[in-house]
C-alpha cells in the first residue's frame, strides 16, 4: 500500500509565504487570512446592520471604506454585500460565525480559498500602485476599500496607513500572476 500524505501550501505555491523586500518596498504574501461574504437578503438590511453593530461593534461600512475594527474587518463589496476578513489561525470557521450571527438575514458564502493576499508597506507604495492601477492612491485614507483592476484581474485595494501600508486581495486562481505585476512595479521604481 502506498503511501499517501497531503502537504498544505500557499496560493503561491510553496510551503511557506512569500516575503520579498525591494528597494525601501516590502511585499509579503499573507497566508493568514480567513475571508467571507455577506448579502443581505431582500428587506434584511436594517437586521443585518443591527447584528453587525453587535458583531463588529460597528455598522457595515458603505462604497469604497470598511471597518478598521480588530481581529474581524469587513468591507464593502457591492450594494448590501460586504467581505469579512480575519486571521485564519482564531478565525478558521468565519463563515461559521457569520451564519450564526447573521442568521437567515444574510447569505454567507465561505470566500478564504478563493482569494490571495498581499501585504505591501514602505514609503515608495503610493509610486507602485500609480503603476499598478487607476485608484486614486494618493487621496485614500485609512479604511479606504476600493476595487480595481491590476493587470486585467479585479483586486480590492485596502488603505491601511496612507502612504505607508496597503493591503491587496485580489483571486486566488491568478495569485502569481497578481504577484508578478506588483513585483515588476516595485523593480521598476526602485
Amino acid at each position: 500500500m502506498s503511501d499517501f500524505r497531503l502537504f498544505q501550501v500557499t496560493a503561491l505555491g510553496g510551503a511557506q509565504p512569500r516575503d520579498e523586500q525591494i528597494g525601501e518596498l516590502r511585499i509579503r504574501q499573507n497566508d493568514n487570512v480567513a475571508l467571507a461574504s455577506l448579502a443581505a437578503r431582500a428587506g434584511r438590511l436594517a437586521v443585518v446592520q443591527e447584528a453587525s453593530r453587535q458583531y463588529l461593534g460597528h455598522d457595515l461600512p458603505g462604497p469604497q471604506s470598511m471597518t478598521l475594527t480588530q481581529p474581524i474587518r469587513a468591507w464593502w463589496a457591492g450594494p448590501e454585500q460586504w467581505l469579512f476578513e480575519a486571521p485564519l489561525a482564531s478565525h478558521e470557521l468565519l463563515a461559521d460565525e457569520l451564519k450564526q450571527q447573521f442568521g437567515d438575514h444574510a447569505s454567507v458564502t465561505e470566500q478564504t480559498g478563493g482569494w490571495c493576499a498581499f501585504e505591501i508597506t514602505g514609503p515608495t507604495c503610493i509610486d507602485v500602485f500609480e503603476r499598478l492601477c487607476n485608484v486614486d492612491i494618493r487621496a485614500l485614507k485609512s479604511g479606504a476599500a476600493v476595487r480595481s483592476s491590476i493587470e486585467h484581474m479585479s483586486c480590492f485595494v485596502l488603505c491601511n496607513q496612507p502612504g505607508q501600508s496597503y493591503s491587496i486581495r485580489g483571486p486566488g486562481s491568478s495569485a502569481v500572476s497578481l504577484y508578478e505585476a506588483l513585483l515588476d512595479a516595485a523593480r521598476s521604481i526602485a
